[in-house]
C-alpha cells in the first residue's frame, strides 16, 4: 500500500517513477527533467512516529541527502478478505525531502554477535536440526540434537 501511494504522489507531482527496491538501498527512483530523487518508502498501521531503517538505508540517505526523500504512509488498514487475501487500504502520507537520519534519531535494535569457536573443553557444541512441516492441520515443529 505504501509503495503504491508513494508512486501515486510522485506521479501527481510530475515525476517519472521506477521501483528499484529489489536492487538498491532505496525504493523508488524518481526523475523529472534533469532532477532526480532517491525515495525511501515506509508504511505502518500505526502513527509512524518511529520507523525501522537498515544500515544500508541510513548510509545511502546520508551520502545522498540533497536528492533523498522519505515518504511515510501511516494509518494503513489491513483486512483479511473472505477468500483469504490480505488487503491494505487507506493511509496518510507524509513526505520529507532532504531526509538523512541523525545519529541521535537512531536506536540500535539488533546486533550481530560472534560466537566463540567451540574447540575447548569449556565449550560443548550441539547441532540442533529443526524441521518445520506445514500440514492441513497446522504447523508441526520437530527437532533433534546431533
Amino acid at each position: 500500500r505504501a509503495m503504491s501511494l508513494a508512486t501515486e504522489l510522485l506521479v501527481s507531482e510530475g515525476w517519472e517513477v521506477e521501483d528499484v527496491s529489489a536492487v538498491r538501498s532505496y525504493d523508488l527512483l524518481a526523475r523529472r527533467g534533469a532532477d532526480t530523487q532517491h525515495v525511501e518508502v515506509k508504511g505502518t498501521t500505526g502513527f509512524g512516529g518511529e520507523i525501522q531503517v537498515t544500515a544500508a538505508e541510513v548510509a545511502f540517505a546520508r551520502s545522498h541527502r540533497a536528492s533523498m526523500r522519505l515518504i511515510l504512509v501511516s494509518g494503513i488498514v489491513v483486512t483479511l478478505e473472505d477468500g483469504g487475501d490480505v488487503m491494505a487500504s487507506q493511509g496518510a502520507i507524509r513526505s520529507f525531502e532532504g531526509w538523512a537520519p541523525k545519529t541521535d534519531d537512531l536506536t540500535p535494535i539488533a546486533f550481530f554477535c560472534t560466537v566463540p569457536v567451540a574447540n575447548s573443553s569449556a565449550h560443548r557444541v550441539m547441532l540442533v536440526r529443526i524441521l518445520i512441516c506445514v500440514t492441513k492441520s497446522g504447523l508441526r515443529v520437530t527437532s533433534r540434537l546431533e
